[in-house]
């Protein structure tokens, strides 16, 4: 089974993200999805990139594909 995650803000910095950097060596697809918007998140103090559904908007980000063993360390 082939396995994609949807990437944007700081998942794509693939310089700073050591649990991705061998997806240099693998295809990137850049792709919009529609439907989706970005947002700030504010949670325990923590301020974060998130993401929710938002009619007649698109967001653009990449496809990557990654292993099993990939999603578990994200």
């Amino acid at each position: 089974m082939t396995i994609y995650i949807f990437a944007y803000g700081s998942l794509i910095n693939m310089k700073y993200n050591k649990e991705l950097n061998k997806t240099m060596e693998r295809k990137l697809i850049p792709i919009f999805v529609d439907n989706l918007q970005r947002h700030w998140v504010l949670n325990n103090n923590r301020i974060y990139l998130g993401i929710y559904d938002k009619p007649k908007y698109k967001t653009n980000g990449i496809l990557i594909e990654v292993s099993e063993d990939e999603i578990n360390k994200l």
